[in-house]
């Protein structure tokens, strides 16, 4: 059947705007998903080896002529320190029109931002969107749904969220974090047997875990709230000599500062012979010795903002005066060893044990 000429023009026009509208799509749009397709898996290599210089150095290169690529901008927002910068970074990426492998990531991490943020429905709804979007997110989608339910006082369901986690056979650093909200769960209602349960589960099997630190500090002060004020001494003074710069140290410090807490002094706990004996020793570790008072200033001062207890001392040598900085005034060597160590280990450098 011969198709009527008008129409045969009409199918031409139709034809004409349909390809000029492809051609326009294909200069408007496919430059972006190109971009995505060119982003430089190198960088994600890097990542992965945990070679973050060479990531970012690649980074930087790819952004400086893809500035509006979207894994680029995601990228860049997880390599950003400044919390506010991130999320920015991230919301451009998202706000990017085609899909990219790290989507489900960029929700969830702008989900950790505002759960940061104390913005509870915000960071719930993006930990959602993040698992519809990638069902790999969807630990950290429980988790801060959790944690935002636990930080909104709906214990509930907290300890559901926290619990459908353990349930997933999740990752371990996700076993981690959901034990320890467990126990924070536990910990607001009273029931101190359960949380400290919940953290020792932290303790024994997550010892590299950033969740670890966290889990010591509040199974110490469960042991003082169960009237275990030996284990809660114990508990306390191992956190506060592990992370001196802990998130609670400054908060167990004010506690024992007003005396909620009594931490007994090392001279406290030795017999009466062995105090005798001691009384008239005591040990420091000497971490430098300056002629310029400035340098000492500012080394005690470093070393005071980590927790420890810093001392200067100033003494003359063949005419020439030095200033000490003197860390920590310990009862025992075998302590003072230990504290050297540490500082050893922090700083890089050689010290010595000196009797005061």
């Amino acid at each position: 059947m011969e198709v009527p000429k008008m129409r045969q023009l009409g199918q031409l026009q139709f034809l004409k705007i349909t390809s000029s509208f492809l051609l326009l799509s294909l200069f408007v749009f496919l430059p972006e998903a190109a971009r995505c397709q060119r982003f430089p898996e190198e960088i994600v290599s890097h990542l992965k080896a945990g070679q973050l210089k060479e990531a970012r150095a690649s980074l930087d290169d790819f952004r400086t002529s893809e500035p509006d690529d979207p894994r680029g901008l995601y990228y860049a927002g997880c390599f950003e320190p400044n919390g506010e910068l991130s999320a920015d970074l991230l919301k451009k990426s998202l706000s990017r029109r085609e899909d990219f492998p790290e989507r489900g990531e960029a929700l969830l991490k702008l989900g950790q931002y505002y759960l940061s943020k104390s913005m509870y429905l915000t960071a719930a709804s993006q930990a959602r969107q993040s698992f519809k979007v990638d069902s790999a997110q969807h630990p950290g989608a429980l988790w801060i749904q959790g944690t935002a339910n636990s930080a909104s006082e709906k214990p509930a369901l907290a300890e559901e969220n926290f619990q459908e986690i353990l349930k997933s056979g999740a990752e371990r650093q996700w076993e981690a974090w959901a034990n320890l909200g467990l126990g924070d769960v536990y910990y607001q209602r009273g029931d101190y047997v359960r949380a400290q349960s919940s953290y020792r589960q932290v303790m024994h099997h997550h010892r590299k875990s950033p969740a670890y630190s966290l889990a010591l500090a509040q199974f110490a002060q469960c042991q003082w709230e169960l009237d275990d004020p030996e284990s809660g001494e114990r508990f306390t003074k191992d956190y506060l000599e592990q992370f001196p710069q802990g998130v609670l140290a400054g908060t167990l410090r004010d506690l024992v500062s007003a005396g909620v807490i009594r931490l007994a002094s090392e001279e406290e706990k030795l017999s009466p012979r062995e105090r005798a004996r001691l009384t008239s020793t005591v040990y420091s570790v000497q971490v430098g010795a300056f002629a310029s008072k400035a340098n000492a200033y500012r080394m005690a001062q470093r070393l005071k903002a980590r927790g420890y207890e810093v001392e200067l001392r100033t003494e003359t040598i063949n005419r020439r005066r030095f200033y000490k900085v003197l860390v920590g005034k310990f009862l025992s060597q075998k302590r003072a060893r230990e504290v050297k160590g540490k500082l050893e280990a922090e700083e890089g450098d050689n010290f010595i044990i000196v009797i005061r």
